[in-house]
């Protein structure tokens, strides 16, 4: 516990930030148009929480505290199942269509030409070179 106290006290920024985004996540619950934004986005936040509280072992109110608000983002969720449902269909069913080999081709050269740029410019990057 102390060394993610430790980690946590080297960065106010760092803490900043995770207030905001916590923060970010409340309003988000508030409204209806919102409110789903809002569960997977704290949802996000929540389950670090809990790892780190898991993890390093902190006072068990602290880790009780984060279960319980995830458990009612949970509840939440539940309760607008049907439009989640209809998310993940969307974004998970494959409109019929004749597979075109040259386009896949293509995709997948520039995805790796992408992928190969990427690498050199993180080496460059990483090594000051």
């Amino acid at each position: 516990m102390e060394l993610m106290w430790a980690f946590y006290g080297y960065s106010r920024s760092f803490v900043l930030s995770i207030g905001m985004l916590e923060i970010t996540g409340a309003i988000l619950l508030f409204f209806r148009s919102t409110r789903l934004l809002g569960c997977l986005f704290t949802t996000t936040i929540l389950i670090n929480v809990i790892l780190q509280d898991f993890f390093y072992e902190v006072n068990q109110g602290a880790l009780k505290a984060a279960i319980l608000y995830q458990l009612l983002i949970v509840f939440i969720l539940f309760l607008h199942r049907d439009k989640l449902l209809k998310g993940l269909q969307i974004l998970l069913i494959k409109p019929l269509e004749k597979p075109n080999r040259k386009r896949f081709f293509l995709k997948a050269s520039l995805a790796f030409a992408l992928f190969c740029l990427l690498r050199m410019a993180e080496y460059f990057v990483t090594t000051g070179a």
